[in-house]
């Protein structure tokens, strides 16, 4: 082999590595504030794209709420609406017009109220399990809505004394399952509506639980003062008007179930 020259040897030179593939392979000096400021870029929170799935500007349609909020606080205001409307007659429509004893009467009244607050669990399992919060709501407002219009209709006069006193607990049955599936679900939905990760959105879902809670209290409130009123200052089929005082909290109930949908 043939004695190679230390000049002509090939010189390899180390070129550091460079992350820029356009610079030829030369490092590139940057500064600390640049460096900074791509740091900073990196660890900021990226704005929310439409297809994202989350909250975005494109969808606050009311008072900066996502578009959803006004249907979940009305759905909530006519729910406690038609819940409590019915429990403030529901007594009296027991014992005078059903004509059960006030034992009897009070006895029913405090099932179906155990029963309300008792299904919230099958409620739960069911939207975290099988249908989701949204599926839960919807189906379950359809078998409120419809368990107040059963109660309602029922309260006519009906000629068969068996069917009169019996047939109304299927929609008490409905109603207490309707408003015990929905009640784990409604809050937690709405809160679901926010994007946690925009500073802005937080003091948001703080909002609107306090007028969350307000609309439940509002709507208990009323409904306490006027059903009763329905009742005994509107004479209907010459008797006290419960087909009335049952049938506008139902009527209630269905106008926010239809805007659920």
């Amino acid at each position: 082999m043939d004695d190679m020259s230390l000049d002509d040897a090939p010189q390899w030179e180390k070129r550091p590595h460079s992350p820029y593939p356009d610079s030829g392979g030369e490092s590139q000096p940057v500064s600390d504030a640049e460096a900074k400021g791509e740091s900073t870029r990196l660890l900021s929170p990226q704005p929310e794209t439409k297809d994202s799935g989350k909250a975005s500007g494109t969808t606050r349609k009311f008072c900066n709420f996502p578009k959803s909020i006004p249907f979940i606080i009305g759905n909530e205001f006519c729910e406690r609406f038609n819940y409590y409307g019915l429990r403030a007659v529901m007594v009296l429509y027991l014992t005078r017009y059903l004509k059960f004893s006030e034992d009897s009467g009070t006895a029913l009244f405090h099932a179906f109220t155990m029963l309300a607050y008792f299904t919230p669990l099958f409620g739960a399992i069911i939207a975290d399990s099988f249908w989701g919060k949204f599926k839960t709501i919807l189906i379950l407002s359809l078998v409120y809505a419809s368990g107040g219009a059963f109660v309602s209709l029922t309260a006519m006069p009906i000629d068969d004394p068996d069917a009169k006193k019996w047939v109304p607990f299927i929609g008490f049955l409905l109603v207490a399952l309707g408003t015990g599936g929905i009640k784990p679900c409604v809050a937690a939905f709405g809160g679901d509506q926010f994007d946690l990760s925009d500073p802005s959105q937080i003091s948001m879902r703080e909002k609107f639980f306090s007028i969350f809670y307000f609309s439940i209290n509002a709507g208990s409130l009323i409904s306490i003062f006027l059903t009763p009123i329905l009742r005994g200052d509107v004479q209907c089929f010459d008797n006290d008007c419960y087909p009335l005082a049952f049938g506008v909290p139902a009527v209630l109930m269905v106008i926010a179930t239809s805007k659920d949908e």
